[in-house]
């Protein structure tokens, strides 16, 4: 098994450095190269010129990297998941990811309609796009696969009542929609949200983009 007790990097965390040139995500459990493909990681430091990939390269590399024989090109619903909104351009953390270019990189998601397009994400926008599959983007390599997500909600306080969730599913896929509402017993007021979930009002939309923990009160 992977060792996910080394320190924690990134601006909000999500990230477990290996100290090897890897991370593992926790939301997801993914685990990544830190540097793109063509670069190297030495001394904490990536160095070295990314290089650019066609997508049939892209999705016929092979890689042995930190003792796993398994790296690959990550799919269009994976390599959205290291997207940073808090950033820009590129729309990365590159506290993780040093020396991300602020352009196009290779997933290994054909375009359903098109054999002549591919799926990538622009991190210059932090967004999903259609490319063409001969021209050369960046890439970079993950290994594993999402983990789902669990839901826990538990309530507070001395009144009653009951969550209801929308759908209720033991896990959730990353990125998807829960709506919750929170309905009081008679003579229980519902107060609000604490925990995982930021909402006032008694019903509310969760992203379920990690495991999360919600309290009524």
């Amino acid at each position: 098994m992977d060792d996910l007790t080394e320190k924690r990097i990134g601006r909000h965390g999500y990230y477990i450095d290996h100290g090897n040139g890897t991370v593992t995500d926790i939301r997801t459990g993914l685990m990544w190269m830190r540097a793109s493909e063509g670069q190297s990681w030495e001394d904490g430091i990536v160095k070295g010129n990314a290089e650019r990939f066609r997508f049939d390269e892209a999705i016929n590399i092979q890689k042995i990297y930190a003792g796993h024989c398994d790296w690959r090109t990550p799919s269009l619903k994976e390599l959205v998941t290291i997207v940073d909104k808090t950033r820009n351009s590129p729309f990365i953390d590159l506290d993780v990811f040093p020396n991300t270019h602020n352009d196009r990189y290779r997933s290994s998601t054909p375009h359903q309609y098109s054999t002549h397009l591919a799926y990538s994400v622009d991190f210059s926008f932090g967004s999903e796009d259609r490319c063409g599959r001969i021209g050369g983007l960046y890439l970079r390599l993950v290994r594993g696969n999402i983990q789902p997500s669990k839901l826990t909600i538990s309530t507070t306080g001395n009144g009653t009542g009951h969550v209801e969730c929308n759908p209720a599913l033991p896990t959730y896929e990353f990125g998807s929609k829960v709506t919750l509402l929170a309905r009081a017993s008679a003579n229980s007021i519902f107060m609000g949200w604490q925990g995982d979930i930021i909402c006032n009002d008694a019903s509310c939309n969760l992203t379920m983009d990690s495991s999360k923990i919600g309290l009524t009160h």
